[in-house]
């Protein structure tokens, strides 16, 4: 290689151009099942928590604040396996 092919080489080495790896998306199934009604309702879109823990002082602190939902109780989610908050079933 040529000095002028060196530099321009260790230019774009220096940017960063060189080191970025383009990657193929990721296949899609074409049998792809549609999501369960129940995964909708009980766990998308809702905030997860890590523990029973995390999840009872997050309703304590959305009560101090004031935000509507009072007696919101912490569930451990099926298809998660985190916890969430939801409104308590009747007995």
């Amino acid at each position: 290689m040529g000095f002028k092919k060196d530099v321009d080489r260790l230019q774009k080495w220096a940017s960063g151009a060189a080191h970025k790896v383009e990657s193929a998306p990721l296949p899609v199934p074409a049998n792809e099942k549609p999501l369960d009604p129940a995964f909708e309702k009980g766990c998308a879109g809702k905030e997860a928590y890590p523990s029973k823990k995390a999840a009872d002082a997050a309703q304590l602190y959305r009560e101090q604040q004031g935000v509507p939902g009072q007696g919101m109780v912490a569930y451990n989610c099926k298809f998660c396996r985190q916890w969430h908050l939801g409104h308590a079933k009747a007995r």
